[in-house]
């Protein structure tokens, strides 16, 4: 892996935070317009974003290439649902990975899986869950390769 650098994102890294994770929501919307809102409020998205930089149960790191931000990933601490058929655990859910097109296959994706897994660790958390879409194959070949298992998956059926 050519020498990048990571990093916590910090309040002012938002607009770049906002515009790389701006690349994942448009794979989205176009995969699924049906879905994903065409447009939605910048304000609201970078609210989130913000939150998440500030919050001690989330986390957002950042791979850099000189001064460019290239990658970054969203964690998020969190419990499954209080409900008597499930068990109460704490894990971190990877909320949003995204890496530039042209630098993916270069190890970044994975160092900044790693920089998540050391940071659930360091909060004594021992599962990472996630969502990816069906669509995107290549994310879920990804996530084979780091040893995820597919735990359920959710289907729809459009009526007419």
């Amino acid at each position: 892996m050519p020498n990048y650098k990571f990093r916590k994102a910090a309040p002012q890294d938002l607009e770049g935070v906002y515009k790389i994770f701006s690349l994942a929501d448009d794979q989205h919307r176009q995969a699924h317009p049906e879905i994903f809102q065409q447009t939605f409020d910048s304000k609201d998205a970078k609210e989130y974003l913000l939150s998440s930089i500030k919050s001690t149960d989330a986390v957002i790191f950042l791979a850099m290439n000189s001064s460019d931000i290239i990658g970054a990933i969203l964690a998020w601490v969190r419990q499954t649902p209080e409900n008597s058929a499930l068990l109460p655990i704490t894990y971190v859910s990877v909320e949003k990975l995204i890496v530039v097109e042209n630098i993916r296959r270069q190890g970044v994706g994975k160092a900044l899986m790693e920089h998540v897994h050391r940071w659930a660790k360091d909060r004594g958390i021992q599962q990472i869950q996630l969502t990816v879409w069906d669509f995107n194959k290549s994310a879920q070949d990804f996530y084979n390769n780091l040893g995820y298992q597919m735990l359920h998956q959710r289907m729809r059926k459009d009526l007419p």
